[in-house]
């Protein structure tokens, strides 16, 4: 796994090089203080996953994952801050696969990376219908949507039918997914916001998270956003 990390202090870069290459056993590391020497280093390599600080001193560490977000979409953005207050600007202007509060914790930094490995392992969802087979990426799918004897897969720009139960196949997903109604099993890169039990998609989409499933989810969206508060 290529990994680019993007930090004014060098002992955070030091600490997340030890944390990654204990959890990865093939990592090639990449330390940048600033953004100069990052888009160098991008403009060398692709990167699965980019560890970006919100702040790096007088310069924006969101500025840098536009740029990575324009050039490598497929690249993991995982945005380091000790600045709450900071945070919300990054869901408006990036889509982030995920947030760490600083001072960093080494078991959220493997959550994340187990998440991001599973994902490359097990990267597609197969729909086989009357022996045809559709192959769709996880990370292309927003949301599934229960509806009677059928679910809905969602992408950003399609929607695809499987003649099937929710409950037959919510399983088969990946941890970056939650169910948090009986009827909806959601990614959970693809939500902007979560306030009063309810999701709001990066497309607007609004689902409800149920009472018998806020608990679990709770527990999942807080997990993968690094224990940010919303």
């Amino acid at each position: 796994m290529r990994i680019l990390v993007c930090d004014d202090e060098h002992k955070i870069i030091e600490q997340l090089e030890i944390i990654l290459k204990r959890e990865i056993s093939s990592c090639y590391f990449v330390g940048a203080t600033d953004i100069t020497s990052s888009i160098k280093a991008i403009e060398r390599d692709e990167f699965d996953v980019a560890f970006i600080d919100i702040v790096l001193e007088d310069e924006s560490g969101i500025d840098l994952g536009l740029l990575l977000q324009q050039k490598y979409p497929d690249t993991k953005l995982i945005f380091i801050s000790g600045y709450q207050n900071k945070v919300p600007e990054i869901f408006f202007s990036v889509q982030p696969y995920g947030f760490i509060d600083k001072p960093i914790s080494s078991s959220v930094v493997a959550k994340y990376l187990n998440a991001i490995q599973e994902e490359k392992t097990h990267s597609n969802f197969i729909i086989r219908e009357k022996g045809n087979e559709l192959s769709i990426p996880f990370a292309d799918i927003c949301y599934i949507e229960s509806l009677k004897d059928k679910v809905v897969i969602h992408t950003l720009n399609s929607k695809f039918n499987m003649w099937c139960k929710l409950d037959e196949v919510d399983h088969l997903f990946p941890g970056s997914f939650v169910r948090c109604h009986k009827s909806y099993l959601v990614n959970l890169k693809y939500i902007k916001k979560y306030s009063n039990s309810v999701f709001e998609l990066i497309n607007g989409q609004l689902i409800n998270v149920s009472r018998s499933h806020k608990k679990e989810t709770d527990i999942k969206y807080f997990e993968y956003k690094g224990g940010m508060t919303v």
